[in-house]
């Protein structure tokens, strides 16, 4: 089994590529570091299995931190405010318009 450390873009953190293996939630793992040393990670949850090119197996995994895995909030975070490029598109145009239209006493 190989076990490295790769990016996890879905939650924004650096997780483990388990291949030629199979590791379930909570089995302690050897990570190989591009160096050559080695470091043991707790696997905290499976976000994803699969193949690789190859054909051969491939899980990524979360890594528990500090004794406790990340929260579930932390993880999912959804923005709660609208990305700016929406923000400009909400009202309405005035590209156009009469002079006298945009004195006008209309609610818009």
């Amino acid at each position: 089994m190989k076990v490295t450390y790769t990016m996890l873009k879905r939650e924004d953190a650096w997780g483990l590529r388990v291949a030629e293996g199979e590791v379930q939630e909570g089995d302690e793992v050897t990570v190989t570091l591009k160096d050559g040393r080695t470091k043991k990670e707790v696997v905290d949850q499976i976000v994803w299995t699969g193949e690789d090119r190859d054909g051969l197996p491939v899980q990524l995994c979360t890594i528990v931190r500090d004794g406790a895995p990340a929260p579930r909030e932390a993880r999912h975070a959804t923005p709660t405010t609208p990305p700016p490029r929406f923000a400009q598109h909400q009202g309405r145009s005035t590209e156009g318009a009469d002079e006298d239209d945009a004195d006008s006493d209309i609610p818009f």
